[in-house]
């Protein structure tokens, strides 16, 4: 990290770097993704329909149509595009930029009358085609540019030790950083010390304008007010995103915002999950396509109880006692996998090769089959097809001990599917941390839980990697 003394630059920072065409190449790869989405959705559906690859000039005017939207809709997001090369897997902001600039392709269609010159088909394939393409396509660039130097110049302002702890953290790599060191004497209770602070902002200052920083990060503890102050007012003048960081702690709380409510304003740093309006929706869809399932499900889920009342001594149904919303209990419905039916304090985790678990059983869980009947649950209303994974209650005394905020998990309803399981984070959980890591995906669930995000692992739930670990 280049840092600067009372005699100027050390290490000079090299003033041109590779975001302008990193950033254009992501533009133009999504566009050709979008594009290629529509050719490839318009072409396959025309094929099986009517034997011929239909108007292809229409589905190069419909791909650049989204694109075009798409990109206007993504700009609003801060960083983009280069901000998507620092995520591991697209969050429900693609999901929700990809809704919008479809929405809005089709509303523009709709006023200009030529929907009808495209079949419907191709149009309705060409939506969720598009979205997993652009998906794999951000997976894969995450993956593969996530460690270069695209993620900006970030000027780091405060103490010695402070910017030697940021610079150690793995996240600061991805960015290119220079720094700007206080030292005790650059404090505001004296005039000199006021001068000397001045004076050593000021080369902040030059150092943001001479390398064309993109970010300034304040390290300066909050009770350091008159610090923060003129280092916040020095950077307003200059065209750099001015960020403060947290009091210790503070990032617990991920979605923290200023609430300017009566009496006073403050700052909310959490609230529920998701609004009324969010809720009343996603009952509605459960109840629905819990209800359908099941209708349509009935013989499948007949056939499978009389295979394991044929397979082995014991019930069909494994029912055990979980908590869901708030940690209320309820009843927990599975097809029996398994010898064993325990549901006490000591619940013993499957392993790989469990002699536990039956033949069929094996199959049943490797599929998922096992876990059809909780759609009665979700009927009932006391799970959701989306949202955290119920654990045992012997295993959720055991780990809210041992996990920070792991009881936030009960914050919304558990669900059949979630965040966590189509990332592969199923199975055994052998030590804490890998418990911890599957909380973490369902806390990220929590924390921008909607439900462009709740048909997005419906989707993906369908996919190979929600079938990892499953033994």
């Amino acid at each position: 990290m280049t840092t600067v003394n009372d005699q100027g630059v050390l290490s000079p920072y090299p003033k041109r770097l590779r975001r302008a065409p990193a950033a254009l190449g992501v533009l133009a790869v999504e566009t050709l993704t979008i594009i290629l989405a529509s050719f490839l959705a318009g072409i396959s559906w025309h094929y099986a329909a009517y034997r011929d690859i239909g108007p292809l000039d229409l589905f190069l005017r419909d791909g650049v149509s989204v694109a075009i939207l798409f990109l206007i809709v993504s700009s609003r997001a801060p960083g983009y595009p280069l901000s998507i090369l620092r995520e591991e897997a697209p969050g429900p902001g693609l999901a929700a930029s990809w809704a919008v600039a479809f929405s809005a392709h089709l509303g523009i269609g709709f006023l200009a009358k030529s929907l009808d010159e495209v079949s419907r088909g191709s149009t309705l394939l060409f939506l969720p085609l598009g979205f997993v393409a652009l998906a794999w396509l951000r997976t894969v660039l995450a993956r593969t540019l996530g460690n270069q130097d695209f993620g900006g110049r970030v000027l780091v302002v405060g103490s010695a030790a402070q910017i030697a702890r940021f610079g150690a953290d793995d996240r600061a790599q991805r960015y290119s950083c220079v720094s700007l060191p206080l030292a005790d004497a650059d404090r505001c209770d004296t005039p000199v010390g006021r001068l000397r602070l001045d004076e050593r902002i000021a080369s902040g200052v030059a150092m943001v304008r001479t390398f064309d920083c993109d970010r300034v990060l304040i390290l300066v503890p909050w009770e350091e007010r008159a610090v923060m102050d003129a280092c916040i007012q020095a950077f307003l003048d200059t065209p750099a995103t001015i960020h403060v960081a947290t009091p210790p702690g503070f990032e617990t709380f991920a979605r923290a915002a200023r609430y300017d409510a009566e009496p006073l304003p403050n700052l909310r740093v959490a609230g529920a999950p998701a609004g009324p309006v969010v809720h009343a929706t996603k009952r509605v869809i459960d109840f629905v396509l819990s209800g359908l399932a099941l209708f349509l499900l009935a013989p499948l889920l007949t056939a499978i109880a009389l295979a394991i009342r044929l397979d082995s001594p014991g019930p069909a149904l494994f029912v055990q006692t979980r908590h869901g919303f708030n940690q209320k209990s309820f009843r927990i419905l599975k097809f029996r996998t398994m010898t064993a039916l325990e549901d006490g304090p000591t619940v013993i985790q499957a392993t790989r090769d469990d002699p536990r678990v039956t033949r069929l059983g094996r199959f049943l869980r490797r599929y998922n089959l096992d876990e059809l009947p909780q759609l009665v649950n979700v009927l009932k209303g006391e799970m959701s097809l989306v949202g955290p994974r119920p654990h045992a209650v012997a295993h959720d005394l055991e780990y809210q001990r041992q996990i920070a905020r792991y009881a936030r998990r009960h914050n919304v309803k558990p669900g059949i599917t979630g965040w966590a399981q189509v990332h592969g984070l199923r199975g055994r959980t052998e030590t804490v941390a890998s418990m911890e890591r599957r909380v973490a995906f369902d806390l990220y669930y929590i924390e921008n839980h909607s439900i462009v995000l709740d048909l997005r692992i419906l989707l993906m739930t369908l996919s190979p990697r929600a079938f990892l670990n499953a033994y």
